[in-house]
């Protein structure tokens, strides 16, 4: 196996290169790169689709026709928190009989996932019908899905917004005993990525389960940031006089 970043995205929502944004220490792309080489993966990043404006697809077409391995690992630039443990357990559900194996969040498959080279052809052809929809593809290859622990769910938050990149810096700094800087909240829900979101895409999410009733991932992140914030911007109640 290797590893495929995908950074071909647009980013119109957020109006600038979001793979060379930084959450902590290191750009969200070299987040992404950290976790596939602490596999031993070879890594390439894809910014040049074989077909353009077709989504993330474009970009797995690319990674899977040029490809030397037996399959790809596909993360995207725009997931700083994605764990070696998660990708670990999705190369685990990727046997001999399976072509491919997706992370499933809120009942929808989406990044990180790996895919096998002879899923090629039907990448192509679902790109040729117009079909750009990453679930779409892992019902047609009948991927395994694989959901991260409840606890580390917010490892698939993906950064398409200047909120999402503040609610992701506030968790960075949550983790770090760093001052949590000041976030907006409304953050979309949908399971969106580097690729292309749906809306930039053509892509109408379709629910492989029931949508959790939990919320989303993003959702719950960002009100834990706005919480934080107003923890730290509070002051303190001055002291009754008696």
């Amino acid at each position: 196996m290797a590893a495929s970043i995908l950074a071909g995205g647009r980013s119109t929502r957020m109006g600038r290169d979001k793979s060379r944004l930084r959450v902590g220490r290191r750009t969200m792309l070299a987040h992404a790169k950290q976790a596939a080489k602490a596999l031993g993966l070879q890594v390439r990043v894809i910014r040049r689709d074989i077909v353009p404006r077709c989504g993330p697809l474009g970009g797995v077409l690319t990674a899977l026709r040029t490809s030397r391995a037996e399959g790809e690992l596909f993360l995207a630039c725009d997931m700083p928190f994605v764990s070696v443990a998660l990708l670990r357990k999705l190369l685990r559900n990727l046997p001999g009989s399976r072509q491919a194996a997706f992370t499933l969040v809120d009942g929808l498959a989406g990044f990180p996932f790996a895919a096998r080279v002879e899923c090629a052809p039907i990448v192509e052809a679902q790109i040729a019908a117009k079909e750009f929809s990453l679930q779409a593809l892992a019902r047609t290859l009948r991927a395994s899905l694989v959901s991260p622990p409840r606890s580390r769910r917010e490892q698939t938050l993906n950064i398409n917004t200047s909120a999402d990149l503040a609610a992701a810096r506030a968790a960075s700094g949550r983790r770090s005993g760093a001052a949590v800087p000041a976030v907006a909240s409304g953050v979309s829900p949908e399971n969106t990525h580097a690729g292309g979101t749906p809306a930039e895409a053509g892509e109408t999410p379709a629910p492989l389960r029931g949508p959790s009733r939990r919320g989303s991932v993003k959702t719950r992140l960002a009100a834990r940031a706005v919480n934080s914030r107003r923890d730290i911007q509070s002051p303190a109640e001055p002291p009754r006089r008696r």
